[in-house]
């Protein structure tokens, strides 16, 4: 799975920027690990909604929707699933070109199967 995980990643990692200039589309990559000597994977599809909600001085609104492909492996069981998340931003302006804080919350919808071996 490592070596599927690696390729897929540098595949998105060349390709990716190419295809998010102006689509809004873009992609989401994790790994890590747990107690126990669990791993977890992630790779997303992002959507950006393209909106300024609320828009002022000190700031703005605006979101993503992301669908992700997620696995656990450890030991003998591995869980794979997919998930649709909408995500909700607020992006603070700093004036500060290339310095953007934001505050994140997001919701999300998962389903799971666990495989023994």
């Amino acid at each position: 799975m490592k070596k599927n995980i690696i390729i897929v990643s540098f595949l998105l990692l060349v390709c990716g920027p190419a295809m998010a200039q102006d689509s809004g589309f873009g992609v989401s990559l994790g790994y890590g690990q747990a107690e126990e000597n669990i791993e977890i994977y992630k790779m997303g599809l992002i959507k950006t909604w393209n909106v300024e909600w609320l828009k002022s001085r000190l700031g703005y609104i605006n979101g993503y929707f992301e669908l992700s492909y997620n696995r656990w492996e450890g030991g003998d069981d591995q869980i794979d699933g997919g998930a649709f998340s909408p995500v909700f931003q607020y992006l603070f302006n700093t004036g500060i070109k290339g310095c953007i804080p934001y505050y994140r919350r997001g919701a999300r919808c998962s389903v799971y199967k666990r495989l023994l071996y």
